[in-house]
């Protein structure tokens, strides 16, 4: 279901003080890897109904093709256009969704997340018009990836929160899962051996 992940097109800018004013467009983008994933923390409340979940995804991969413009660092101009490779290592997702009832069914009203992340492998063919440049700056992307994404991480969370926020329902509203039927999930994994797995053992999962 989840593997590949795919969309025909994703779009957004980044802008900050540090990284500039970049406009960045995805086609055809196709992602590996986020079916396998570990589940480090999963917990419900009921007093707003929240869904308190920690994901590490050991290795996601994607390929499309793009297109981006703007200035780095509002200093230098990037343009580029091409295929496009991207493989991340050891990301540890966090996030919360707050739940509600929608025509009876379960559905999200609004998600809040954020990301850490170990390594990032870059590769824009052609970026900055290709040959030793773009070289370069594909392999600064790469080694400073993890700081780079904390730099944009406010833009970058706001773009994913207002994705998911637009999509999720759309899928929740396919699977036709009620409060009660949550309340009966509830009922059966509350005993206390299954708790004591869901709270010290990370789960292994594949969707």
């Amino acid at each position: 279901m989840l593997d590949p992940f795919t969309a025909d097109c994703l779009e957004g800018d980044i802008i900050s003080d540090i990284t500039g004013n970049i406009s960045i467009h995805l086609q055809e983008v196709r992602i590996v890897g986020v079916s396998q994933f570990d589940i480090e923390k999963l917990k419900m409340n009921w007093t707003p109904i929240t869904l308190d979940i920690t994901l590490n995804f050991p290795h996601i991969s994607a390929n499309g093709s793009y297109n981006i413009g703007g200035m780095l660092g509002n200093i230098i101009p990037l343009h580029g256009n091409g295929p496009a490779e991207l493989s991340v290592s050891n990301l540890n997702v966090t996030s919360k969704l707050f739940l509600g009832s929608l025509n009876r069914f379960i559905g999200m009203k609004s998600i809040s997340l954020n990301y850490t992340v170990q390594e990032i492998k870059v590769n824009f063919t052609n970026i900055m018009g290709g040959g030793r440049f773009g070289d370069i700056l594909n392999k600064v992307l790469s080694e400073e990836g993890p700081r780079i994404l904390d730099l944009v991480r406010a833009d970058l969370i706001q773009f994913c929160e207002n994705w998911l926020n637009k999509h999720v329902n759309n899928v929740l509203a396919k699977l036709n899962i009620t409060l009660t039927g949550v309340l009966d999930f509830v009922k059966v994994i509350s005993t206390k051996k299954v708790n004591t797995i869901l709270n010290y053992t990370p789960l292994r999962f594949e969707l």
